[in-house]
């Protein structure tokens, strides 16, 4: 596991939080709330976002990302990249990604935002080819099955490919 302070990477060294690049993701949940927490007056409680919270953080976060894609595409030998989730939707992202492709002769695709914004569509696919997947048609009973709004398309196991 890599770590590293972001305020060395900042640009303008003000954000003193770790990040961690995980094998297969990046995690910077509840960025923006932490964040708005280091600036809570400790008397009112109270935070003027619009003054004081700065979104350096999501700049930072998101040239973190660019990095860690250019070194994927790197690793694998890859010219494409396909920006998905409710992050795909951020201008900012795709022109920074844009940037970065456009550097290493490399194509970049942003799925259209209706596919973005909810995992709905990534689980139902999953869901439809797992159960297209099952030789008995079994398939589960209503009482078997469960809603988990954490659900990682990435982490099911791909029974219905070869490859």
């Amino acid at each position: 596991m890599f770590a590293q302070p972001i305020a060395a990477i900042s640009p303008m060294n003000t954000w003193n939080r770790d990040y961690q690049t995980i094998t297969y993701g990046n995690y910077g949940y509840g960025i923006y709330t932490q964040d708005v927490e280091l600036y809570r007056n400790p008397y009112t409680g109270r935070v003027n976002v619009e003054r004081e919270v700065d979104f350096i953080p999501i700049e930072t976060l998101f040239a973190m990302l660019v990095e860690i894609t250019e070194r994927a595409l790197a690793h694998v030998g890859s010219n494409q990249v396909l920006i998905v989730g409710g992050v795909g939707c951020n201008v900012r992202l795709q022109e920074m990604m844009g940037a970065m492709c456009k550097e290493r002769q490399a194509t970049v695709c942003a799925i259209d935002e209706r596919y973005c914004i909810d995992n709905g569509a990534m689980i139902a696919q999953a869901g439809y080819e797992m159960f297209n997947a099952d030789k008995t048609r079994k398939g589960m009973t209503l009482d078997e099955t469960n809603c988990s709004q954490r659900y990682r398309t990435d982490a099911v196991y791909v029974s219905w490919r070869d490859d």
